[in-house]
């Protein structure tokens, strides 16, 4: 077993790094029982390298968990890593194009508005339509991650209720739970995710809600914040706004093919799909917020 240090001296890879690709849920080392010190073993260094390997591939680290878990295979994470450098590759090229066609310019002769604007022409001529799907993925399956909910077998009336059930949880969906908090709203880490839970109650009995405790630190990488925020809206209303908008249409159909006013009906689907995405924008906006009612647990603004 190997300290921190001499994993660090092993792998090339410095501690900050090492702690943050165990918080990220990338390696879970064993502690030690009378220090609480990291261990790592030969499985741990071995899984290290191969972290730093894909990472000298530019494969972002939500892809390298993925792979080193099974979820995908090699060949699998190599062709996605080989098409998001090919796309790095063709801004590249561009760049070095665009930089041949201003070199024999002096800095004072040069129309700083005119070359913004082409460039702003390529980007947009690019493929705009894969980044927009590939966002939104990588956005949806961060949801899946940031919340979840679960009905426990008892009320959890008692801190040790909570544990048990988040145990219970935990072993059902496979997952590596580590309790940091106990209490009525425990804090925990599911896979190195770190969570709070609390209980709710609804119209289904009573639930444990737990979300991530700093989701800002599972932003996809080379994503913005507020590309994520508008992302993250879209996951959320895509589907019940689809099945409300497609049931309008087929009950409204039938009387505008019979009134002739077709247009009518897609003016009205247009403003029905502003409204319906105005709503879930704030109801999405409400859900998802971090600020917790210490004197009532089981509710959350």
């Amino acid at each position: 077993m190997k300290s921190i240090k001499e994993a660090e001296v092993l792998t090339g890879i410095s501690r900050q790094n090492i702690r943050y690709y165990e918080k990220m849920g990338l390696l879970n080392p064993k502690r030690d029982a009378g220090n609480g010190y990291r261990k790592y073993d030969e499985e741990d260094i071995e899984r290290l390298k191969a972290i730093l390997l894909f990472r000298k591939l530019d494969m972002p680290l939500e892809e390298i968990h993925k792979l080193l878990d099974c979820e995908i295979d090699l060949q699998q994470a190599l062709d996605t890593q080989k098409a998001y450098l090919q796309k790095e590759q063709e801004k590249l090229e561009a760049a070095l194009a665009f930089c041949d066609t201003i070199q024999e310019q002096d800095l004072a002769e040069l129309d700083i508005n005119r070359c913004l604007q082409e460039i702003e022409e390529q980007e947009k001529r690019g493929n705009t339509f894969a980044d927009i799907l590939q966002d939104y993925k990588a956005v949806a399956e961060m949801e899946k991650k940031r919340v979840f909910t679960f009905w426990p077998d008892d009320f959890c009336t008692t801190p040790r209720q909570m544990t048990d059930e988040l145990c219970r949880y935990a072993n059902e969906n496979n997952l590596d739970l580590v309790i940091t908090k106990e209490g009525m709203m425990p804090e925990f880490t599911l896979d190195g995710i770190e969570y709070r839970a609390v209980r709710m109650h609804g119209c289904y009995g009573m639930a444990i809600h737990a979300e991530m405790i700093h989701p800002e630190n599972y932003i996809p990488q080379g994503m913005s914040e507020k590309r994520y925020s508008v992302f993250r809206m879209i996951v959320v209303a895509i589907v019940p706004l689809l099945c409300i908008l497609a049931g309008t249409f087929l009950w409204a159909l039938p009387d505008a093919i019979e009134t002739g006013d077709v247009l009518g009906l897609i003016l009205m689907l247009a403003l029905l799909f502003g409204l319906i995405t105005a709503l879930i924008a704030w109801e999405s906006k409400k859900r998802y917020s971090y600020k917790w009612n210490d004197k009532h647990p089981w509710f959350f603004y």
